[in-house]
């Protein structure tokens, strides 16, 4: 606008707007324009692609439920090697971990959205940010009533870290958990040949956007949609655990607002070391939460003593081990044919937390801030130890 950026939410919110002012179509003018469908500029699609998405959308069986289906497709990576990590796990996705994911990353990749007007303009659009001489950005109203006057959908600009700058960006993430908590469904459309070839490119805006702001917002989304609303989520005074001291534990900690970080029960780990510590302490944020061994978030009570038992005495125990996080195409048992690891005397926390703190642990819900897939399944193994429901009493985030 008037050589000021607004950034692509707007832009594409224009150009949606633009498919309004078509002349009408000389057939039935319900089925002139019904469908979007997003290409980034540096993209390249299959011509095969708008057909197989939208018959994916019409062959639905409820028809109720595709007008509110959002449907990617899995696509190519250019240059090839480019975030081969992110691009296997998104392409490999299966329909539950589409949902149970939406936590740690978009689990359906923007450019390859299809979806109905009608669905679009529910949600509102994309959020746009403010003209920065506007009297909006001067009073830092960063959230002013959406253009369809629907004030139930989600709008997920943080009342703390986000500014007129920052609204020009993640605008993808925005949409994604508005689409989800207004009841949204997704779809991947999986075909032979991939129909997108996505361009990595160093300099775009995507690449450019702050890590610790997608944290923010992502923590945001779970505040709004589970923490705040769920009810297993409400019970022992809203109190629950996070699972990983180290660095994503801790961010996710710092990326929560004061109400929610004040619910943490405690954070959950396998590293001695850290556990030894005792507790995180962060004088910028005022927190002390306790480091705690992970069994004992375990729900089997005999379980719980027996992984316990072991932890402690010293005794091989390779099945505690998170093992290493690996940044390798190759997925290696965390225990395979190496010896296991031979632990020095341990304890399970340190003698200063209240126990009544502890005892409570097997009966709360758990944020799991450790990455996925990347420890040889030592990770996921350890998570089926205590017996918690993703997508219930379990999310992960990272």
């Amino acid at each position: 606008t008037d050589g000021v950026s607004r950034g692509a939410g707007f832009a594409r919110n224009r150009a949606v707007a633009l498919g309004r002012s078509i002349p009408e179509s000389p057939h039935n003018e319900e089925q002139f324009s019904r469908f979007i469908c997003l290409l980034d500029s540096d993209d390249t699609m299959s011509p095969d692609r708008v057909y197989e998405q939208t018959h994916s959308l019409l062959s639905m069986e409820c028809q109720d439920e595709a007008k509110r289906t959002l449907v990617g497709c899995t696509f190519n990576r250019v240059p090839e090697d480019s975030t081969w990590h992110y691009a296997k796990w998104a392409n490999g996705l299966s329909d539950e971990r589409l949902y149970l994911e939406r936590f740690r990353e978009l689990t359906l990749v923007q450019p390859t959205w299809m979806m109905y007007r009608s669905w679009f303009e529910h949600i509102g659009g994309y959020i746009e940010a403010p003209l920065p001489d506007s009297s909006d950005a001067a009073n830092n109203n960063l959230n002013p009533p959406p253009e369809n006057n629907n004030h139930s959908v989600l709008r997920l600009i943080h009342p703390v870290h986000d500014t007129a700058n920052t609204l020009r960006v993640a605008e993808d993430l925005r949409f994604f958990h508005a689409h989800l908590a207004a009841g949204g469904k997704l779809r991947l459309l999986r075909t032979a040949t991939p129909l997108l070839t996505y361009t990595h490119t160093g300099g775009s805006q995507s690449s450019q956007t702050p890590r610790r702001l997608l944290l923010q917002l992502r923590a945001l989304a779970l505040e709004k949609t589970v923490l705040s609303v769920d009810p297993l989520w409400q019970r022992n005074k809203g109190k629950f655990c996070v699972w990983g001291a180290g660095r994503d534990g801790k961010d996710f900690v710092k990326a929560l607002r004061p109400e929610f970080r004040e619910r943490i029960a405690c954070i959950a780990d396998v590293d001695e070391k850290k556990i030894e510590l005792g507790y995180y302490c962060n004088r910028d944020i005022n927190v002390k939460i306790p480091i705690v061994h992970f069994s004992l978030l375990i729900r089997d009570e005999t379980l719980r003593q027996q992984l316990q038992k072991s932890f402690t005495s010293g005794g091989e125990t390779p099945e505690l081990g998170f093992g290493r996080i690996s940044k390798s195409r190759e997925e290696k048992s965390a225990t395979g044919n190496q010896p296991a690891k031979k632990r020095k005397l341990a304890r399970l926390y340190v003698p200063t937390i209240d126990m009544k703190c502890i005892e409570l642990l097997p009966n709360l819900p758990v944020v799991v801030c450790v990455a996925m897939y990347r420890t040889g399944g030592a990770l996921e193994r350890n998570v089926k130890l205590i017996c918690r429901t993703e997508g219930k009493d379990l999310w992960h985030v990272c």
